[in-house]
């Protein structure tokens, strides 16, 4: 039901337009190009950059071949065939088209002003203020933001050159950068805060269905969810997805509010998440949730007998102890959160 109100109130979303394509990607052999326009995905429509994201996690989850459909400028339309490989299954990664895939959308690039700066960091102690516009990196010139932090974080010396625009007048200023270790690659940064005042209006279309549609695609959202949700704690047991994931009621309260100052469609997004996060969770076949009692009532089918009293005892510690170890894990994601 909260799906179906989604899908007629409408959303907003980036065009569905190809801003850039990484190199060496899937999306790069495949022969996506900027300003490809994608228009469907195995013959499902392509309304916002991220319309189809449920059904595209699900088949990279299966390592699937894809057929979209692209409208290429002075080309006119184009099927492009992306296969999946087997590595994309190591790894829970939302972000399908851009980091599985290898497609950015279509968004104006801020320039290499400095619109805040991290406290105590390499760019506040090295003298950088906010307002200043970095025009190159050791001599390199920088064209925008983007290519601003590339360079950075690209880079592996810990001495960095600035030419700095500030006024009328050009400056150097050396920075002694930090080093980070994230997802396993170490990545250079100088504390610096990218502009957030962008102008997107020509960027943003709006997605709404009737009343009909939005009934059909409730269902199968909802389906999707459910799947996904399984499929993400099947790969948290086995070690293929962070167990990061699991949240507890910290983290629930800080989303809700988050989702809640983003707008109704938002806040109801969330509530969807949320209720089929819960019900998966209660169906799972642990005693002392509603799937633990099904398991129960087969056992008696195939018996022809009630369960041992002694058994359903063992079997209600057993629920017990993996309910709290599960709560206790998710406190914990939440303590680790806050601090970060």
């Amino acid at each position: 039901m909260l799906y179906w109100v989604i899908g007629m109130l409408g959303t907003e979303d980036l065009k569905p337009v190809v801003g850039s394509v990484t190199p060496g990607s899937i999306a790069e052999q495949s022969g996506f190009k900027p300003g490809d326009q994608l228009v469907s995905v195995d013959n499902r429509p392509i309304r916002g950059w991220s319309d189809q994201r449920l059904y595209l996690l699900d088949r990279a989850a299966t390592s699937a071949e894809l057929s979209f459909l692209i409208d290429r400028p002075s080309v006119g339309l184009k099927t492009l065939r992306v296969v999946l490989g087997q590595e994309n299954d190591r790894s829970f990664n939302p972000a399908v088209l851009s980091s599985v895939i290898g497609i950015a959308p279509d968004m104006p690039v801020p320039e290499a002003v400095v619109a805040g700066l991290v406290e105590s960091g390499p760019a506040e102690r090295a003298g950088i203020l906010e307002g200043d516009r970095i025009l190159a990196i050791d001599s390199v010139a920088v064209a925008d933001w983007q290519d601003l932090v590339r360079k950075i974080a690209m880079g592996t010396g810990e001495k960095i050159s600035l030419s700095v625009e500030r006024g009328d007048t050009t400056i150097a200023i050396p920075v002694i950068a930090d080093f980070k270790l994230i997802e396993g690659k170490t990545i250079r940064r100088i504390g610096i805060y990218a502009p957030t005042r962008i102008d997107l209006s020509e960027h943003i279309t709006r997605v709404r269905y009737g009343p009909l549609e939005a009934a059909v695609r409730g269902v199968e959202t909802t389906w999707m969810m459910s799947s996904l949700t399984v499929g993400l704690f099947g790969k948290m047991l086995t070690g293929s997805a962070s167990r990061e994931h699991l949240s507890g009621p910290v983290s629930i309260a800080r989303f809700a509010g988050q989702s809640a100052s983003l707008g109704l469609t938002q806040f109801l997004a969330f509530l969807a998440v949320l209720s089929v996060s819960l019900g998966i969770i209660n169906l799972l076949p642990i005693p002392v949730l509603d799937g633990g009692h099904l398991v129960y009532f087969a056992a008696e089918g195939v018996l022809g007998r009630p369960i041992p009293e002694r058994v359903m005892l063992w079997g209600q510690q057993f629920g017990i102890t993996i309910i709290v170890l599960l709560m206790g894990l998710a406190f914990y994601n939440d303590f680790l959160s806050l601090l970060q």
